[in-house]
């Protein structure tokens, strides 16, 4: 969801930490920073309320209560199944999508399981085609397609935009010329 709102690379989306999100600022922001861009610039995206709603809530749920049991082996005789309950421990420097919480998760390696988890869900969900043509290595549909779908979606209300603003332009041309009408008609029968 992050990707394909934002449009940002997937290597872009893994490197955000706890500390690079302002769920409570309006509008919501995260801010990416420049070692993981292509241009090596610090940027700031804007994120919709659907989008911060989820973040929340994938938070949330990371950070949570669970049973953790294991063995225990301080006796040879009896071992027994200790269950304890914990919460992670939530620092602002992890990043947000990592599964665990090693100081040396890097977004690099979490892009290759990221790929090949796409990679299943699109061959399980039967949209795995492949290209044609001397390619046939490279899928129809990949990571870049989002990037692709959100600058369209761009595209498209900028269109729209101008071509209200034009419309706008066009209805207020119009009205003057009906006004200009209506007042030399006015002068005509003296009413003004």
């Amino acid at each position: 969801m992050l990707l394909a709102s934002t449009g940002l690379r997937a290597t872009e989306g893994l490197s955000i930490r706890l500390k690079d999100l302002d769920l409570e600022s309006n509008p919501a922001k995260l801010i990416i920073r420049g070692e993981f861009t292509k241009t090596k610039i610090d940027r700031y995206v804007f994120l919709t309320k659907e989008l911060v709603q989820q973040l929340k809530i994938f938070i949330d749920y990371k950070y949570r209560k669970r049973r953790i049991c294991y063995l225990d082996n301080s006796t040879e005789k009896n071992k027994k199944t200790i269950t304890e309950y914990r919460i992670p421990e939530k620092n602002v420097n992890n990043l947000v999508f990592s599964v665990y919480q090693i100081d040396k998760s890097r977004p690099e390696t979490l892009y290759f399981h990221l790929v090949a988890a796409f990679a299943k869900t699109l061959d399980r969900i039967g949209m795995g085609a492949r290209e044609d043509g001397g390619n046939e290595a490279r899928r129809k549909i990949t990571l870049h397609s989002l990037r692709r779908f959100v600058k369209l979606q761009y595209l498209i209300l900028v269109i729209v935009i101008i071509l209200n603003g034009l419309l706008v332009i066009l209805v207020l041309h119009i009205g003057e010329k009906k006004i200009a009408r209506k007042q030399r008609y006015s002068r005509k029968l003296n009413l003004i």
